[in-house]
């Protein structure tokens, strides 16, 4: 009968935390893509072929389309690779996997908080708190936070077959960290959190402890061994800041942390926070209270307090890899999902301490504001423009969220307040090579394009090696006529991204213009084998065959152009050409009249069109 009820108890526990996570966080699946989903997801090409799965294990490369951005996660890779497989590019399915990850991960933390010998009821109230915090949001609501809650969903799972006993219980163990380590490398100090749970299994033989911890530090060397280029990278080769000034930031990061956990800090997706210096007070203070931290749970292990020392074990382990290696975001708040357990689980015990009466209110109080700060901040994230309109009114003085506005008013089509935010973005750091590139795209888009050509060249006098002002300079030079001079710069930086898709097309675009037909060709399918299909792509290509006199195979890749966008409207005239020249006049009127349904740009394609139509509309008559 206790064991049925103590199963029954379980379920029930499940249950609720299912429930809680659904009603709290299920408007999540309303989002779209952010940030770095851009080039992880969105541009990414290697994750429309589930073929490329097996590479992600062995080229970190795959990881983005931008160069440079190469990172070492193939099992967060391929939950995107599935998800596209199942649903495109539709937000919907991609966030439905984080949804159901942190379904998991509430659930899986609730068991291992049992594990270490903390009673059902804080258990319980502890997972319950971590489910609904709003600092889960940011990992629920952002796809490519993923890798933190999939890192931990088989961290957990590992712990768990960690302390059964058995050969097979050991080998899940270790293949679960291997997966953890696959989707997230801050999960490396996680063997030294299983040693501490050891301590309180007297029963295992130390050939039986031993066993099994051996392994997680061979998959340990082995991740080590296969990532070193990408470690050397990071920390010693060209880090983004000094490994002092890295450790300093992040002992300050510590309070700030514990702010936003307990809501004294607002959240926000790019938060003001400064560079920490060696001798600031808020360096000295925060360091006073890790080695405080640090000396209490030395001071639990001695004493064998495997609740206490697991408690400040797990907060410290999983911060400690970021003080070492350098990010380009001082903070995020997605860096606080896994400590969080372990704050919540904190918080449950000192509540368990209050009478029944009063831990009751307590308990529902709190869970409502946590839900209503949770609803509340999913509605900021469903919506790009007013995520980074948070983001710029809590830190007037970054620079990120004027550039991610100005890109999002830049593609509704609204110039003027895209040209205003890039400005912004300008006035607060004026040597902000992006922000002269993105204004020289909005002038483009104008029609200016001395000015352009004037805010590009700035961009390259503050970074001379910036790939995307190499290949824009390039690409409107090429524009406007000046060949030789456009070759340069797009040369130039396909000495810097050879594999960047924009890069090829518009080296291809630039032959187009030239008359060289068989180079154009030739970058242009390099453009599609390592960008994948695109409609702006296959018309340019459609154009190379064309200008090589292979009529029906250009014919064929306008075609795969409009199967691609069918909105795509410069595809259309060119068909019309083609159909009149095989004496198709039907067919010819109808690709003349699509182009003139959804024709935008300027008005000049707009009147040949007209008058092909009259004239062809004229042979009909006669």
């Amino acid at each position: 009968m206790l064991v049925s009820n103590t199963k029954l108890r379980l379920v029930v526990a499940v249950i609720f935390i299912t429930i809680v996570v659904m009603v709290t966080h299920n408007s999540s699946i309303e989002g779209g893509f952010h940030f770095d989903d851009d080039h992880s997801i969105v541009e990414n090409p290697h994750i429309r072929s589930l073929e490329n799965i097996p590479i992600f294990f062995t080229d970190p490369s795959m990881f983005s389309s931008n160069e440079g951005s190469a990172m070492y996660r193939p099992l967060l890779l391929t939950t995107f690779a599935l998800n596209y497989a199942w649903g495109g590019y539709r937000p919907e399915g991609y966030l439905r996997v984080n949804l159901a990850l942190h379904i998991l991960v509430c659930v899986l933390s609730f068991f291992c908080n049992r594990l270490v010998g903390i009673p059902f009821v804080p258990s319980f109230i502890g997972s319950m708190l971590f489910a609904v915090h709003p600092l889960v949001v940011e990992p629920i609501n952002y796809v490519s936070a993923r890798s933190t809650s999939l890192a931990l969903f088989f961290a957990l799972i590992s712990m768990i077959l960690y302390v059964r006993s058995g050969v097979l219980s050991a080998v899940g163990s270790t293949v679960c960290y291997g997966f953890a380590l696959c989707a997230k490398s801050t999960v490396i100090m996680f063997p030294f959190l299983l040693m501490l749970i050891d301590r309180s299994h007297e029963t295992k033989s130390i050939q039986a402890r031993w066993y099994k911890i051996v392994g997680l530090f061979v998959v340990s060397i082995i991740y080590i061994l296969i990532t070193r280029s990408l470690i050397y990278e990071a920390v010693l080769d060209s880090p983004v800041r000094t490994l002092l000034e890295q450790v300093c930031t992040q002992i300050k990061a510590i309070v700030y942390y514990l702010h936003l956990a307990i809501g004294m800090q607002g959240q926000s997706v790019d938060h003001a926070f400064n560079v920490g210096r060696f001798g600031d007070w808020s360096v000295i203070f925060s360091g006073i209270l890790i080695l405080s931290i640090v000396l209490i749970s030395v001071r639990c292990l001695f004493f064998k307090s495997t609740v206490y020392s697991w408690y400040f074990s797990w907060i410290a382990l999983w911060l400690i890899p970021t003080l070492v290696v350098p990010l380009n975001m001082l903070v995020n708040e997605r860096r606080l999902y896994e400590p969080l357990i372990a704050l919540c689980v904190g918080f449950s015990i000192s509540l368990c301490r209050l009478s029944n009466k009063k831990r009751m209110v307590f308990s529902v109080l709190l869970f409502v504001v946590l839900i209503t700060m949770s609803v509340k901040r999913t509605e900021v994230w469903k919506d790009e423009n007013i995520l980074w309109e948070d983001a710029s009114s809590k830190g007037p003085n970054l620079v990120r969220p004027y550039l991610r506005l100005g890109m999002w008013a830049r593609q509704k089509g609204d110039l003027n307040i895209a040209l205003r935010y890039y400005q912004e973005a300008l006035s607060i750091d004026p040597n902000n090579a992006a922000a002269f590139n993105n204004i020289a795209t909005v002038y483009r888009m104008k029609g200016r394009f001395e000015d352009a050509e004037e805010a590009l060249r700035s961009s390259l006098l503050i970074r001379p090696n910036y790939t995307e002002a190499l290949i824009n300079l390039g690409s409107l030079l090429s524009e406007n006529g000046r060949y030789e001079e456009a070759y340069h710069f797009m040369i130039d930086a396909e000495k810097l991204s050879p594999n960047k898709h924009k890069l090829q097309n518009n080296l291809g675009t630039h032959y187009l213009r030239v008359g060289k037909y068989l180079k154009a060709e030739k970058s242009l399918k390099k453009a599609l084998r390592v960008g994948g299909e695109s409609a702006r792509i296959f018309y340019n290509l459609g154009g190379a065959l064309e200008g090589q006199g292979k009529l029906k195979d250009a014919m064929d890749f306008y075609q795969k152009a409009l199967s691609v966008d069918s909105l795509y409207a410069p595809p259309y005239a060119k068909l019309g050409i083609l159909f009149e020249r095989f004496g198709e006049l039907e067919n010819a009127q109808k690709s003349y009249r699509r182009f003139l349904s959804i024709w935008t740009g300027s008005e000049n394609p707009r009147i040949d069109v007209k008058k092909r139509l009259r004239i062809l509309q004229g042979r009909f008559d006669r």
